[in-house]
């Protein structure tokens, strides 16, 4: 039997090795059209913070020390490969979005090559325990046979791969940048399946063991990317048994010892993940949400039965950024929920049913729903996200390509249809990166889609008031309120947009109305004192700002401020201690000593301005101000020359700054002066 096994896979190896590589090229270089419209799009939404505004990533040295603080300082602390990877893209070329999506797009042809060879190292694996002439489990009688394995099954994996890669479904996980995190996730959660079934035929056990090893490793980096690869031991485990031990439970219970060990040994990989308090993490979550946990795992089961929808009919125009989907209360309220779980309930069962007559199609479903299980179930996070059938959509597009393998005998029909479908889910991949061109474009679609979300709405609204067109942008913040009157960003959006106008009033009675929904929002504070100020309300104005700076989450701009405001009102010595404790929590912010300098010489205190001035120009030495500041604090302890050589430095730096060159003239003067005076006596 070895023999012939051998002969077997060497004659599959002879006849497909030119196809292969021809047929995985046209792979890659399909996919890169279809995301060729999208290399120059900015960052958007979730990019902000994770890549924009993360100085952890902006790294200008490869070392242990930078690369450690890009992986575990940035916001998503727990996915340190993904942050590390952003990190090396900043080193190369800084903000150019270029990099950033030519890394995402060949992260995404790498799964789309990966998923070919883990479906064909599983169809080969099959091969190899079957005898000729028997039927490959899970395949209908007479359709997939050893004897006949090199036609029909051999376009399988290309087919799967094929129809995953092209499918809009994908775009949010590969043009939408921050999630790399979830691509690279599926990248080697990918790598270590096929490393898995690599080790489970390899022949040498030292080979096996090795194998088993650089699994592990893979799989760590896929948890180590994002949190959802935790799936993976079970799905190892679940595709030695259906395929490797053949369903057969006496062989299976010889194993259950150790499947629980593994299984042990990666949920206290995740309790630790979690911070030792997963309950915790997950119910601190819904604090923030508008549901509680109930009524999320309810309303899941519409949202995958959703989701199950966008695989088959993924028409441009169903897909969206930010969705909206009605809370489930109950499973009557609304009557689609208690549909969804008999829906769901219905695949379970079926996939079970299926599991010794069609294994592959049951393991698909299986692969699907079950990949879905940790954000698609307790934990509190927002209801829908297209990105998150990434990994689970693999069995879709291996699922029909199954059907189409097994169900159309004649081979140009299966080849005219799978022609078809690549190309028209090509087509749509490509008209939905249209939509990710820039913010504007991407909000304005999913305001149209979602009307009945504040979210969206809001979004296009700070779009529209970048671009200096303020009435649109009003307009659309005054549609996130009404679609909830809870929304408090748009209620301070609005009062922005108000101030720019001139409104003053109105804007100070939506800063308030965002306040009274959240208290700690420090920007609505800083902004409310602001517009107070402005209407000669001081007092109230650095009443609002002392409040802002009791809140741990008060940020340097908030101290300056309310120091400037302390200054403003005569008291000097208020405004040392604001910038005193400013600096406490930012030594190293220029600004803030330039500032505290300014007020120690109101208060008298030139030494010690002269010490916060040196400092600043320490942290940047281009500020044309602190050389002038610095030169009179000098000047006035007699110090002539010296405050000479920084006004000219401060002229250098500030050529058009009429009160730097009026001190220049009048140090050189009193130079000049003292010379004659010396000149003089002699």
């Amino acid at each position: 039997m070895n023999s012939i096994q051998c002969s077997e896979h060497d004659r599959i190896s002879a006849v497909f090795p030119v196809r292969e590589s021809v047929a995985l090229l046209l792979l890659a270089l399909l996919v890169l059209g279809c995301y060729a419209n999208t290399f120059t799009n900015p960052f958007i939404f979730d990019d902000i913070p994770n890549i924009l505004e993360n100085p952890y990533i902006r790294i200008d040295r490869i070392d242990a020390d930078s690369l450690a603080e890009a992986a575990f300082q940035s916001p998503s602390t727990r996915r340190p490969l993904a942050n590390l990877s952003f990190a090396l893209n900043y080193s190369l070329d800084g903000y150019n979005p270029r990099g950033y999506h030519l890394v995402n797009v060949c992260i995404h042809i790498a799964s789309g090559l990966l998923l070919y060879a883990a479906v064909k190292a599983a169809l080969v694996a099959t091969l190899k325990r079957s005898s000729p002439g028997d039927s490959l489990p899970g395949s209908e009688s007479g359709i997939v046979r050893t004897n006949d394995f090199s036609k029909q099954t051999l376009a399988l994996p290309f087919m799967a791969a094929m129809l995953w890669a092209v499918h809009p479904l994908q775009t949010q996980s590969v043009t939408y940048l921050v999630q790399r995190m979830n691509a690279m996730a599926a990248m080697f959660f990918l790598l270590a399946f096929l490393l898995f079934i690599k080790a489970e035929t390899a022949a040498k056990i030292y080979l096996r063991l090795t194998l088993y090893t650089a699994c592990a490793i893979a799989g760590l980096m896929a948890l180590a990317s994002k949190e959802n690869a935790a799936t993976l031991p079970f799905f190892l485990l679940l595709y030695r048994w259906y395929f490797t031990l053949d369903l057969q439970w006496r062989r299976i219970r010889r194993e259950l010892v150790v499947a629980a060990l593994v299984l042990i040994f990666f949920a206290a990989l995740v309790y630790l993940i979690m911070g030792g308090q997963p309950i915790d993490a997950i119910l601190s979550n819904y604090a923030l949400r508008p549901f509680s946990l109930p009524e999320r795992v309810l309303t899941q089961f519409r949202v995958v039965v959703f989701y199950i929808s966008l695989l088959l009919f993924p028409h441009p125009q169903r897909l969206n950024l930010d969705p909206h989907i009605t809370i489930s209360r109950s499973i009557l309220d609304p009557p689609t929920t208690i549909l969804s779980m008999g829906i769901l309930v219905g695949l379970v069962a079926i996939a079970l049913c299926l599991s010794k007559r069609k294994r592959f199609l049951s393991f698909c479903i299986l692969w699907y729903l079950g990949n879905l299980l940790i954000e698609s179930s307790v934990i509190g996070l927002e209801l829908i996200f297209e990105h998150r059938n990434y990994l689970p959509s693999m069995a879709f597009g291996l699922g029909l390509a199954w059907l189409l393998c097994t169900k159309l005998k004649s081979g140009n029909i299966m080849a005219i249809v799978f022609v078809g479908l690549t190309i028209s889910l090509a087509m749509g991949t490509y008209q939905r990166n249209k939509v990710w061109w820039d913010d504007l474009t991407l909000w304005q679609d999913s305001a149209e889609k979602s009307p009945q979300k504040a979210r969206p709405a809001n979004k296009l609204g700070a779009a529209l008031e970048r671009r200096g067109r303020l009435e649109e942008a009003a307009r659309y913040y005054r549609q996130a309120i009404q679609a909830d009157v809870h929304y408090y960003l748009a209620y301070f959006n609005l009062g922005n947009v108000l101030k720019q106008q001139g409104r003053t009033a109105d804007a100070i009675v939506n800063y308030n109305r965002a306040l009274h929904l959240k208290p700690d929002f420090v920007k609505a504070r800083n902004n409310l004192a602001l517009a107070l100020a402005s209407q000669g309300q001081m007092a109230e104005g650095i009443r609002q700002l002392e409040t802002a700076v009791a809140n741990a989450s008060a940020n340097t701009l908030t101290f300056m401020r309310l120091g400037t405001f302390q200054m403003q009102t005569g008291n000097y010595e208020g405004a040392v201690a604001v910038f005193t404790l400013a600096l406490e929590k930012d030594p190293t912010n220029a600004d803030l000593r330039y500032n505290a300098g300014n007020a120690l010489i109101a208060r008298g205190r030139v030494d010690d301005a002269i010490v916060q001035y040196q400092k600043a120009l320490k942290l940047d030495p281009t500020n044309g101000l602190v050389y002038n500041n610095l030169a009179i604090a000098l000047a006035n302890k007699g110090e002539q020359s010296a405050a000479l050589r920084l006004f000219q430095a401060a002229r250098r730096l500030r050529p058009d700054d009429e009160n730097i060159r009026h001190n220049l003239k009048m140090a050189r003067e009193k130079i000049d002066a003292a010379q004659r005076g010396q000149d003089k006596l002699q």
